[in-house]
């Protein structure tokens, strides 16, 4: 899992330690913990027992954000696994595998800084849809990836219709929506 504390340097939420990804003198990337309410929270850096001061910052149901290269959504075609990309489009009806963070509550609750474990898997709790360019596509699985923690992941069935061409994905969880990454159709 991931420690709470590195080099001295550690991040509450509300109080609570984070459990922390990543750490350099310019950049801090943390965990919000799963128990962080919506609305505002606290947070707050310390260094050697020396906290900074706090600030408040919103947490949302959900905040999707989708992992994207260049413009391109880093998506995986089935059942080979192969990136998505221009040169190796997805045939329209096929399946993609797409990789995001900002889940929100997950079934079984998961704990802070430790891996999504394969059984059960962790799926989404929060309504959620996608979309191919202007087309609906349905979401088969949204939960988080085995192995990984807070890596969440989409398996998508791309609309039959849709003809050759890039086409932007979004993934909507909560009322809120991912930004945008492209994938290609063949």
């Amino acid at each position: 899992g991931f420690p709470t504390s590195a080099n001295g340097v550690s991040v509450l939420v509300n109080g609570q330690a984070a459990p922390l990804y990543y750490l350099s003198p310019g950049q801090i990337n943390f965990q919000v913990p799963w128990e962080a309410a919506t609305g505002s929270a606290s947070v707050a850096v310390s260094v050697h027992g020396g906290a900074s001061n706090s600030v408040s910052v919103p947490v949302v149901s959900a905040g999707p954000g989708l992992f994207v290269n260049n413009g391109n959504a880093v998506v995986q075609n089935v059942p080979d696994y192969s990136l998505n990309t221009q040169s190796n489009p997805i045939a329209a009806g096929g399946t993609i595998v797409a990789y995001l963070t900002g889940s929100g509550p997950v079934n079984p609750a998961q704990s802070d800084g430790i891996a999504a474990g394969a059984s059960p898997l962790a799926q989404a709790s929060s309504a959620y849809s996608a979309t191919i360019g202007s087309a609906s596509a349905q979401i088969i699985f949204l939960g988080l990836t085995p192995g990984y923690i807070g890596l969440l992941q989409a398996n998508i069935t791309v609309p039959p219709g849709l003809t050759t061409g890039t086409y932007p994905l979004t993934v909507t969880i909560a009322g809120q929506a991912s930004n945008a990454g492209n994938i290609f159709i063949k």
